[in-house]
């Protein structure tokens, strides 16, 4: 039995979800461990139970909490009772953006790790896009707003614009921060000219009030449009970017599944670097161009 950790954002979870059906694909008994979210540890929301194509198993916690060894709690007479009990079965991941082969090879363990690189779920990608189908609330918007986004976004060449701030700003994050910057969108909305016909773009981003000021001046006449996200709901975020014909994608895994999730026909320029000091990045999928 393989138990694989689910932590983080939609993107995230995403990624991990993938390897998940890699694994079963490869004949493990695959399950699930989602307990992190009802921690303090994880201030998101668990995302996969939108998709109502997806299939999951949930691992009892008491069990994952074993095979990993400690406690998501801060409890102390657990974590003594961990550490001087049966050492843990965990195989973390150790680099970042970096495909690590071996994961696929593993079994009877507890998998942690973020696994952000297509190549984790390359023989069952067909199924994982048809596992994906967003959950009707979110593909049928009952709102007149999201309905009038929605319609220019397919009567259109379509573009959408990434821009993730709110957890990328601060000192702490500048490996993250600083490379999607206004040189970036520059060069990509001229790629984006010199390919796509009347392209109207669609801008996204977790703090649309500080993405209208980034962008000044950037579209020039380019028709344009700030999509606010009124329902507070990443997937619908995700399923109008998804729509779009051509991508701008930030350094996000949230941005990865737009232009992954649009199909290989869409035209998706990404960073070249996702990280900085990153020497090695797995996760840009072939085809894409990048910047």
């Amino acid at each position: 039995m393989v138990v694989v950790e689910m932590k983080g954002g939609l993107g995230n979870q995403l990624f991990q979800y993938g390897l998940s059906r890699e694994l079963a694909y490869l004949g493990r008994k695959v399950l699930i461990d989602n307990s992190m979210f009802a921690s303090s540890r994880e201030k998101r929301k668990f995302m996969l139970t939108r998709f109502p194509k997806i299939h999951f198993q949930v691992v009892d916690p008491f069990v994952a909490e074993r095979m990993r060894g400690y406690p998501y709690d801060r409890s102390l007479i657990k974590r003594i009772y961990y550490h001087f009990s049966k050492k843990n079965t965990i195989y973390p991941e150790t680099k970042s953006l970096v495909f690590d082969d071996k994961v696929l090879q593993v079994d009877d363990c507890y998998i942690s790790g973020y696994w952000q690189s297509y190549k984790y779920f390359d023989n069952v990608s067909q199924q994982l896009r048809d596992e994906l189908e967003f959950p009707i609330e979110v593909q049928n918007v009952v709102d007149n707003y999201s309905n009038r986004i929605k319609e220019m976004i397919l009567n259109n060449n379509s573009v959408s614009i990434h821009l993730r701030l709110t957890d990328y700003i601060g000192q702490e994050y500048n490996e993250l921060g600083s490379i999607c910057d206004r040189s970036y969108y520059r060069a990509a909305l001229q790629m984006i000219k010199e390919r796509i016909s009347h392209p109207v773009y669609f801008i996204f981003s977790d703090d649309i009030s500080s993405a209208k000021g980034i962008c000044e001046g950037l579209f020039e006449q380019n028709k344009h449009v700030f999509v606010e996200n009124r329902m507070k709901d990443d997937l619908m975020d995700l399923y109008f970017m998804s729509l779009c014909k051509g991508h701008v994608l930030a350094n996000s895994s949230f941005s990865f599944w737009a232009g992954w999730l649009s199909g290989k026909e869409s035209l998706v320029i990404a960073p070249k670097t996702w990280m900085v000091g990153a020497i090695q990045c797995d996760i840009q999928c072939p085809g894409w161009l990048l910047l």
